[in-house]
């Protein structure tokens, strides 16, 4: 009979498997006897077995609690130490589902044209870059330009595959307006510099995406050769028998 168990003859094993359940329970020969002689016939049901098995686990587990609380409560055992512990996970778990409440995060404002050019940055590919060389034609240049250099020098906050569409963009913005494209030019050369001087790691991103930007302007022929190798040297040379420090 399935999901029964004889305790007539010899029992080969003392571990068996429930066909229904797929729970193996390993009791030993002597347990099954004497379980079998108190609930008298010879057939015993499974579920009385795994019933006696799972309320010997809950008397264990019972007994185990009780002692973690004799030894929580006397000030001397290891556990009273982690007592602050434990309260402060507690407390870490509800301030987690419930924060306290604090002010909102003040956006910051921005003008209407300058809130364009940030858009027209962040839909910047290839195939958008003719469409926004045009719109950037059409604005106002001396009251845009200041920040549409400050725009360009934010390679690093941006993706890396934008960084030599910038460089086109740039290149093409200069055929309409010499000064922007200058200005661009001695940016990028001022900001190498001062990654050279400062030399922190949190700058590394930004002094890569510099040196990555100015790359993709001689790609673009936007500057000279001569410009590639004098800031080369000036990345090998500085700080080794020079004045710089």
């Amino acid at each position: 009979m399935k999901g029964c168990l004889y305790t007539k003859g010899s029992v080969g094993t003392s571990s068996f498997h429930h066909p229904y359940t797929s729970m193996k329970l390993n009791l030993s020969l002597n347990k099954m006897q004497s379980a079998a002689h108190r609930i008298g016939p010879s057939l015993v049901p499974m579920e009385i077995l795994l019933g006696l098995k799972i309320s010997s686990l809950l008397k264990e587990e019972g007994m185990k609690r009780v002692t973690l609380k004799r030894n929580a409560a006397s000030p001397s055992s290891p556990s009273s130490t982690n007592h602050g512990l434990l309260r402060t996970l507690v407390e870490n778990a509800y301030y987690l589902c419930k924060p306290p409440e604090r002010s909102a995060r003040v956006s910051k404002t921005r003008p209407l044209l300058h809130q364009y050019i940030r858009k027209c940055f962040s839909g910047l590919d290839k195939s958008s870059i003719e469409h926004i060389l045009r719109q950037f034609r059409k604005l106002p240049w001396n009251e845009c330009e200041p920040y549409l250099i400050k725009c360009f020098m934010k390679v690093h906050k941006g993706k890396y595959s934008q960084v030599h569409v910038i460089a086109s963009l740039t290149a093409g913005l200069s055929r309409y307006h010499d000064e922007f494209a200058v200005a661009v030019v001695d940016k990028v050369l001022e900001e190498i510099r001062l990654g050279l001087e400062l030399n922190d790691y949190s700058f590394q991103q930004r002094r890569i995406a510099h040196m990555c930007f100015l790359g993709e302007l001689y790609n673009y022929e936007h500057i000279d050769s001569s410009v590639i190798f004098e800031t080369l040297y000036l990345i090998l040379a500085f700080g080794h028998g020079t004045s710089e420090v």
